[in-house]
């Protein structure tokens, strides 16, 4: 036998429902011949759009809204501050039950996503121009004057990303997430980059 589900509304969002399994349900009309401003008597599920892994849904009223602050706005009442945001404590970012979300700073968002491994940087970031063997091979070179240059043109880059990541402002948690030298390290231990 299942968790029963526990329904809950927002002052201001009448017709909205938010479900502890973070489900959203509406009254408001638009579907089977209603018309589109009344409420009906029954609930629904609510039309729910996804971008980038985010589960969003058109708050009538109040524009595209995420679904997890939402119903952590339903369950666990107002953040502290404005820039609180609704975190998901599991990581997965359609997993909006009650239960997966907590009010947390930007900085203990963070912190969390790197804790589940949901973080997206070096090349599994979408923006990637760079992978790791890349970043390796680039750090383990030996260097004199022009290499950043040759570099960057060999791998479709400006020279102010090579120059980063030569100075650890770029791809430096990768190195300790993989037990690689830090970058500040002698080049003779730097060229022992090895990929795992």
């Amino acid at each position: 036998m299942g968790m029963e589900i526990e329904y809950r509304e927002i002052e201001g969002h009448e017709g909205y429902r938010f479900g502890s399994d973070g489900s959203v349900g509406i009254r408001w009309g638009g579907a089977r011949g209603r018309r589109a401003g009344v409420l009906g008597a029954e609930w629904r599920p609510a039309k729910i759009h996804v971008c980038n892994g985010y589960l969003r849904l058109c708050l009538r009223g109040a524009g595209i809204q995420r679904v997890n602050r939402l119903v952590c706005l339903a369950f666990h009442g107002e953040p502290p501050t404005p820039r609180h945001e609704a975190a998901h404590l599991n990581g997965d970012p359609a997993d909006n039950s009650a239960a997966n979300l907590a009010w947390e700073t930007r900085k203990e968002n963070e912190t969390d996503k790197n804790r589940h491994g949901t973080r997206l940087r070096g090349e599994r970031h979408k923006m990637a121009k760079l992978t790791e063997a890349d970043v390796c091979g680039v750090r383990a070179a030996p260097r004199f004057h022009g290499s950043g240059l040759a570099h960057a043109k060999r791998l479709g880059v400006s020279p102010g990303a090579i120059s980063d990541i030569l100075a650890g402002k770029r791809w430096r948690m990768d190195n300790r997430n993989r037990g690689l030298p830090p970058v500040g390290q002698p080049k003779k231990e730097r060229e022992t980059c090895q990929h795992q």
